[in-house]
């Protein structure tokens, strides 16, 4: 045998690899969002890996611009790794305006990239699910969307959840009352000072406002003071801005609908000034979402509204309004609440004699073809060792099949939890059978 140099096994940090039992939950989660969106009336795209780096830079800014993966393709091309879905959705949106029927009503799950400190849940690699509905600036966009993740959460059962909406033109008019003049590139690194509150100690931020803005300790604590109040208490703070009247206004009917749409929802919808989504190319109302159990993954769902954004790439006007799950962040903590099963089929068939085995495989192929997941033994090892392969693997139930059970066309069903066995069962009440124990379970 011709032997090989053996190389080490390892990944890269922050590239996870998924066992079966958590990249089982990772599809859960991104079937329930494909079904509740396409129920929806939300169609499915794909967009590449890869972008130009001129596409990613008109966009990424500060923070978000160090972390993307930027190298010359094999034509000398600067390219780089999409950091999310939103940005290559504009791309998209201004290359195809004449083939897409507006408003637009987009689904796309995928891959995206970022250079920054792994943690649990926290990937260089990781997974998102975006919904977004393009072509409008209808706060009913802004409803459909918040409520359909609110309905995905819900089904995905991750227990009690906050979904905390704030608006960047509320919190930009407030900046402008407490730092007049204040200058662009400040203000965008005080929106990403405010976006790290939840993290920080409140000494940090307060810090890290002082030296950001270039203003007082004073201007500072304002501010904080500011971002804890409720909707009427920021609409009072800026009463004497009359033109924000229509943008309270609006936030004050989309918040009330939001929450009697979602009164049976496993979370709740709150306002939240310091929402404030670092990225820059949010223009309204945005939104982020906590787990009550697990508030150290961050947000888990989040996004908001992107008016200009498709403009950086072409000169026809297109509002937006979307968000993103973040799938991976939610995989550590479905797999630990829900304990998925190990085995992916509902059925092993064991297969107790090489003479057998021909009707065995047809029986797994009937099995299969009526919806039930089955798989069948192929280390054609002894019957004792196949069951203990069963145990081992998970799998809620095992059919027996021997020369008896093929001259008689019937199996040996065992019940894996109890042990109970039901002989001479007819192959052909198999499917009803296990539909039945599936449905009682």
């Amino acid at each position: 045998m011709k032997t090989h140099k053996r190389t080490k096994a390892q990944r890269l940090k922050g590239f996870p690899d998924f066992l079966p039992a958590a990249a089982a939950v990772r599809a859960h989660i991104v079937g329930v969002t494909r079904q509740r969106a396409m129920c929806a009336g939300f169609s499915v795209i794909d967009t590449p890996t890869l972008e130009y780096g001129t596409t990613l830079g008109a966009v990424a800014e500060q923070e978000t611009s160090k972390q993307v993966y930027r190298f010359q393709d094999h034509g000398g091309r600067e390219v780089g790794l999409r950091f999310d879905l939103t940005v290559p959705l504009a791309r998209f949106v201004a290359e195809h305006q004449a083939e897409l029927i507006f408003p637009w009503r987009r689904l796309q799950c995928g891959n995206a990239f970022r250079g920054e400190k792994p943690q649990r849940g926290r990937y260089r690699e990781f997974q998102q699910c975006d919904l977004d509905i393009v072509g409008t600036t209808s706060n009913t966009a802004e409803i459909e969307i918040i409520s359909l993740f609110s309905a995905i959460l819900t089904q995905l059962q991750l227990g009690a959840w906050r979904l905390a909406i704030g608006h960047r033109v509320l919190l930009n008019a407030v900046l402008d009352k407490i730092y007049p003049a204040l200058e662009a590139k400040r203000r965008g690194e005080l929106l990403i000072v405010i976006d790290k509150i939840a993290k920080l100690a409140p000494a940090r931020i307060a810090a890290l406002l002082v030296e950001k803005s270039g203003g007082t300790p004073a201007q500072a604590q304002e501010l904080l003071d500011v971002l804890q109040l409720d909707l009427d208490g920021v609409g009072e703070f800026l009463r004497h801005d009359t033109h924000l009247e229509a943008t309270l206004s609006s936030l004050r009917q989309t918040l009330a609908t939001l929450q009697q749409l979602n009164a049976d929802s496993e979370g709740r919808i709150a306002f939240d000034l310091s929402i404030a989504r670092g990225l820059d190319y949010y223009t309204g109302i945005v939104f982020e979402t906590l787990l009550d159990e697990a508030p150290q993954l961050g947000s888990i769902c989040s996004g908001g509204r992107y008016d200009d954004l498709i403009a950086r790439f072409s000169a026809r006007p297109c509002a937006g309004v979307g968000g993103s799950i973040g799938v991976d962040r939610l995989v550590p903590h479905l797999v630990a609440r829900t304990k998925p099963p190990l085995a992916a089929a509902e059925l092993f068939i064991a297969v107790a004699t090489a003479s057998a085995r021909r009707y065995a495989l047809l029986t797994a192929q009937m099995l299969r073809a009526k919806g039930i997941s089955t798989a069948i033994d192929v280390s054609e090892q002894s019957l004792k060792n196949q069951l203990k392969h069963a145990h081992r693997g998970g799998y809620p139930w095992v059919a027996i099949i021997g020369d008896e059970e093929m001259q008689s066309e019937v199996v040996t069903l065992r019940n894996m939890q109890t042990g109970v066995e039901q002989k001479g069962m007819a192959r052909k009440m198999l499917p009803m059978t296990l539909a039945v124990a599936g449905s009682s379970e």
